[in-house]
């Protein structure tokens, strides 16, 4: 969590590596970039997963992954990417990377046009 404050004739701003101090249109510009980053943080942690080494894209995968499993999407179901990008905390080029990859390997149909579903018997019968 960060602080913002002011300081005599000046601002300082304190977090967990310690503070500085700012002129007015540093700390207008430190506290707008704090803003983003605090609202984005929720995001971050809790809905794509903590490991730093893995990518955006891997986490989306290994997430539709999970619900896939878990049956939350079935057979036929239409994946659309700004839902997904809800869902998950992320933007929509993650999950159309993801998507690609999944599709590849056969766990997803890709329709020209028509988007993504979930593969299924009847659906790769059909493609």
């Amino acid at each position: 969590m960060h602080s913002l404050m002011q300081d005599g004739d000046g601002w300082r701003i304190s977090g967990p590596d310690g503070s500085v101090r700012l002129s007015a249109d540093q700390a207008v510009l430190m506290a707008q970039h704090i803003l983003r980053i605090e609202q984005d943080e929720p995001a971050a942690r809790g809905k794509v997963g903590d490991d730093a080494s893995e990518t955006l894209t891997q986490r989306v995968i290994r997430l539709i992954q999970a619900d896939l499993g878990s049956g939350a999407f079935v057979p036929g179901q239409r994946l659309d990417e700004s839902s997904l990008a809800r869902r998950y905390g992320v933007s929509r080029t993650p999950v159309r990377e993801a998507l690609t990859q999944l599709a590849a390997s056969g766990q997803i149909i890709r329709m020209p046009r028509r988007g993504c579903r979930v593969a299924g018997a009847k659906l790769a019968a059909a493609e």
